[in-house]
Order: structure tokens, then sequence, then C-alpha cells
């Protein structure tokens, strides 16, 4: 299957694929991990204020920064727990050998598998957002319409973190080094390369940890010290590219990977 032309038995397979795929995240004890997460930190957000005596913001724009500051972890999480598995998984369970063998292409494949890794989790962030946002609504009577200018640009982040998951998922063959990797890559190694490019003068904001903060800083509200709202479509573009790049390459490695 080339890039510029899909049939539609090319297509028909690539939904086989990821319907597959799906069920395969979905019965793994991986989502049943993240359910819990994603529960736990939403309950703690909401809750643990008022067990406190405080509340979650006397605004619906404060409220909406606590849990948006929450949604990047939880774009890296999903990205760790599944799209580190999408490939290397097939070979360290040793799948790979048959699903090869089966008259499917590699472009195939790869597709499937990233769509449905990318639905599973765009979902679970569609949710949060959701849920946080009837919470808000309930619990302070309105709602902050920049959160869901946050919403989008946590999915852009999710695309281009699941770009890199897949790609690092997709050089490896152990899914629990893949896992490692790919967190410790976006929630430390680029935060470490940004500030040093920024320390050094260089221009760094096309940094994907960079553009990501606009997730929460698209949010007003009074910071302290105060930061300039950012520009969404810039930062988006961003968070774009690093998901093409991430998942141009992954898709040339898997065509060039033998079991």
């Amino acid at each position: 299957m080339s890039l510029t032309y899909v049939s539609r038995k090319d297509l028909r397979q690539v939904c086989v694929v990821a319907k597959n795929e799906m069920h395969k995240l979905v019965s793994g004890k991986r989502f049943l991990a993240y359910v819990v997460i994603v529960v736990l930190m939403y309950s703690l957000i909401t809750f643990l204020p008022y067990f406190l005596g405080s509340d979650i913001g006397s605004t619906a724009a404060a409220a909406s920064v606590r849990y948006a500051s929450s949604a990047g972890i939880l774009v890296i999480l999903s990205a760790t727990l599944f799209a580190s598995m999408t490939i290397a998984a097939e070979y360290e369970s040793r799948t790979a050998l048959l699903l090869f063998t089966k008259p499917i292409k590699k472009t195939t494949i790869f597709l499937g598998k990233f769509i449905a890794c990318f639905i599973l989790e765009a979902v679970m962030i569609l949710i949060y957002y959701g849920v946080s946002t009837l919470a808000i609504q309930i619990l302070l009577g309105s709602t902050c319409t920049e959160f869901w200018s946050s919403m989008g640009m946590a999915l852009i982040y999710l695309f281009a973190v699941t770009g890199i998951g897949m790609l690092v998922s997709t050089l490896l063959r152990k899914t629990g080094t893949a896992a490692v990797v790919v967190f410790m890559l976006t929630i430390l190694m680029l935060p470490i390369i940004s500030t040093v490019l920024t320390f050094s003068g260089i221009y760094a904001e096309f940094m994907l940890d960079q553009s990501a903060q606009s997730i929460l800083y698209c949010i007003p509200y009074t910071w302290n010290p105060p930061v300039a709202l950012p520009d969404l479509f810039v930062d988006a573009v961003y968070m774009f590219l690093w998901g093409t790049a991430s998942m141009f390459v992954a898709w040339f490695a898997f065509q060039k990977k033998e079991f």
C-alpha cells in the first residue's frame, strides 16, 4: 500500500487491525490501571480541597486550571501505557512472526494500531474534560469557555506524544523498556533539553514540552508570576509537526523491521 493510494481492501484491513488492537488494549491490565489512575486523580482534584476545608476555586477559570494542570500528565501516561506497547508487544509475545506471514501489508498494520491507540487515548481525555466541566458547572454554576481550548490542545499534544510512543515501540522489542523510555523522554529528557536551549539563548518554543504548556496557560487566570496568553495556533502547529515527524520515522522503521 503506497502513501498515495489506498484501496478499499486496505481500508477494511486497517479497520480490522484497529478493532483487534482496540480489544487487546481495553482487555489488558494497563487499561484498568489507567482508568484507576484517571479516577483517582479526578477524585483528588475535586474532593480533596473540600476535605481540607477549601474549594476547587472561586471562579470557573480557577477551577479549570486545577483540572487542566493534570491533563498533560494524563496524556503522557496514556502514551506510556498504550502507545509504547503497540509494536513492541508483537515482538515480545512473538506474535509478529504470525502477523507478518498474513497477507496484510505493514502500513495497514501500522495505521490500524495507531488509530486504535489514539482513539482509546482520546476518548479517555475527552471523558476527563467532560466530567471536569460537569463538576465545575455543578459546584460553581458556570464554566470557562477556554477550558475547551485546553481540551483541544491536549488532544493535539496527545497526537504528538502518541507518535513518540509508537516510534519508541517500533525501535524496541520489550514493552516494559519502551514504556520507561517513553515516560522518561517526555517527562524528563525533553524538558531538560528545553532548559539547556533556553539558558543557552537558543529559541526553544518549538520544543514539545514548551508547546504543551498552552494546555494550561490558554486559560485566562491571574498567574503569579504573570504569564502571557500563548499563541495556540503556533503551539498546535509545533505539536502537530512533532507527532507527524515521529509517526513518519516510526512508519519507516517499521517497514524495515524484521522479526
